[in-house]
């Protein structure tokens, strides 16, 4: 289950250079977003901050009727897997966002994409007297965005491979953005969303996509509670567990990750440098999101619900006769920012055109918080 900490320090490092050999052109002749770029953010982030904080109020708020009735829907889906509200608060707060059209004309569309379900909504703007209305959104699995009519496989990325999960989760986010941009980076595109992804049939998403996507989302959830609030009959590892990430979050909330690298043997140095400069404020609200255990190891990725900028992977040895004492052997930062980056180096995505909506499933599920 390792991290390949040399993999992320590549694709850090040239980030950083890219960024280096740009500041001067930059500096010269500064991009300066628009104010109808500024407001689509803005708009963007106002839908994420209602979703998470006040759902119900904010769907029933809305102006246009199909974005009140689609969200209505994912709600009501939620609710009947039985996450509820909190449901929305896992979905939005530990997504990362794109956005294509801000700069206009026509609608602007945001990707809201949680790569955690690998779970994706997409929300379609308007503009109307200088501000940004919400149109339309649905969800939908995030391998039809990847390859529209493609078949959809119920584990995220991260969970399809038993290696390398840390680059497995980038590469996977990396391959949603660059789809979404390549294939609705025009107008006529943007205005077909629906159309290109084969959600035009509304009546089918809520009967075959919602189920899953929301079972997606309790599932993640039920995880993280046995890992956040003790139950009679548990498994032994999570007690420890549970104390060992208490102690890691306090220390880096308060000190930062210095003193914990050095309890960390197998965390490369390169990475330990960057982890240690990390300032303790950008770490406020941090908690586990993810976590997945094999026999001799536990990953537990760890975010912060202000940012989605990165996101922490602890690896923990599992020692002792019954191998149930976690020993911290390894962290790691991914930087979604500087893994998009490196991506741009490799040249964009072309653009993939199969509109049809298959009906979920493929592939073989696997419980990413139980023992192998």
């Amino acid at each position: 289950m390792g991290m390949e900490p040399a993999w992320l320090i590549r694709r850090l490092v040239a980030a950083l250079m890219v960024n280096l050999a740009l500041a001067a052109p930059l500096a010269a002749s500064p991009a300066q977003p628009t104010p109808r770029e500024v407001e689509a953010l803005l708009a963007t982030l106002r839908l994420r901050d209602g979703l998470i904080t006040r759902p119900e109020e904010t769907i029933a708020a809305l102006g246009s009727a199909p974005a009140r009735d689609a969200l209505a829907e994912m709600a009501q889906a939620m609710q009947e897997a039985g996450s509820g509200a909190d449901g929305w608060r896992f979905l939005m707060a530990t997504s990362v966002f794109d956005m294509v059209g801000a700069e206009g004309p026509g609608p602007a569309l945001t990707l809201y994409y949680n790569p955690w379900t690998d779970n994706a909504l997409i929300a379609e703007w308007r503009e109307r007297g200088g501000t940004f209305v919400l149109a339309d959104a649905e969800w939908l699995p995030a391998d039809l965005i990847r390859v529209p009519g493609g078949e959809v496989d119920p584990r995220p990325p991260w969970l399809r491979t038993g290696d390398a999960r840390s680059r497995a989760l980038s590469e996977g986010m990396i391959a949603v953005i660059d789809a979404f941009e390549a294939n609705f980076g025009t107008q006529a595109a943007r205005r077909d969303w629906r159309g290109h992804l084969g959600l035009e049939d509304r009546a089918a998403v809520a009967k075959y996509l919602a189920p899953v996507l929301a079972l997606r989302i309790y599932e993640s959830q039920l995880r993280i509670k046995a890992l956040a609030v003790p139950a009679e009959g548990e498994d032994p590892l999570l007690a420890p567990l549970r104390k060992s990430l208490v102690a890691l979050i306090r220390v880096a909330t308060s000190q930062g990750f210095a003193p914990l690298v050095e309890r960390a043997p197998e965390t490369a140095p390169e990475m330990a440098a960057m982890l240690t400069a990390m300032a303790p404020v950008t770490l406020e609200g941090l908690a586990p999101v993810a976590l997945v255990a094999d026999r001799d190891e536990v990953l537990v990725y760890l975010a912060s619900p202000l940012t989605s900028d990165f996101t922490i992977a602890a690896r923990f040895g599992l020692e002792g006769e019954a191998a149930t004492v976690p020993r911290l052997r390894q962290l790691d930062l991914v930087l979604y920012a500087a893994s998009v980056a490196m991506a741009r180096l490799e040249g964009p995505a072309a653009p993939v055109t199969t509109p049809a909506m298959p009906a979920a499933g493929g592939g073989n599920r696997r419980e990413g918080g139980k023992r192998k």
